[in-house]
């Protein structure tokens, strides 16, 4: 996929990340990533993503960031 819709489904956040969908959805209830739920579904903006992507925190579940 060349071009990312602004508004990203779980499985779009998925290919996009490179991560498994389940624990996409993991993280969006843990609010580790940003979202929100539209009905039954979760919803990302492209815009947040990458920011969240930029930032230093760390990443994991208590992981550092590498550096």
């Amino acid at each position: 996929m060349n071009e990312w819709p602004d508004v990203m489904k779980v499985e779009q956040v998925a290919a996009y990340l490179q991560m498994d969908p389940n624990a996409i959805r993991a993280m969006l209830r843990a609010r580790k990533l940003p979202g929100r739920k539209v009905g039954v579904e979760w919803r990302v903006l492209r815009s947040e993503l990458d920011v969240w992507l930029r930032q230093s925190e760390p990443v994991g579940d208590g992981e550092a960031a590498e550096r």
